[in-house]
């Protein structure tokens, strides 16, 4: 699965559009994603992969669009994101984004965006593509 999404990423940023991509990076206990599950978004709502689905899957998304809608600058500077969801009911914690769910596990997910690279035409006498 790591391959076609991988895949599928290149062939949008080949296109010109931006992606954001979630991947699991760690999980314990009974969880739906396992390390390495991604998911990857754009801007215009195409998507692939999964991570796991469920309420999980709907915040992450969220938060990946939320990256692409704005938030980019802020990721940049920071590097992406990281950040840990714990899946059982009346989860707290400040370092955890608690997720009403039955799984009982947790699961760190490492999120970035991406942008297609830029394309510079230069024009004019030979001197000046020097």
């Amino acid at each position: 699965m790591t391959r076609a999404v991988l895949t599928w990423v290149l062939e949008r940023l080949e296109r010109g559009e931006s992606v954001a991509m979630a991947s699991v990076i760690e999980a314990s206990g009974s969880v739906p994603g396992k390390p390495g599950a991604r998911l990857a978004l754009t801007l215009s709502g195409a998507r692939f992969g999964t991570i796991g689905g469920a309420g999980l899957e709907l915040k992450v998304e969220d938060a990946l669009r939320g990256m692409l809608n704005g938030g980019r600058q802020q990721v940049r500077e920071k590097g992406g994101r990281v950040e840990t969801f714990v899946l059982y009911k009346d989860a707290k914690g400040e370092e955890v984004t608690p997720l009403d769910s039955l799984c009982g596990g947790r699961v760190t997910v490492a999120m970035e965006v991406m942008d297609p690279m830029p394309h510079v035409l230069i024009a004019g006498g030979g001197h000046v593509g020097r």
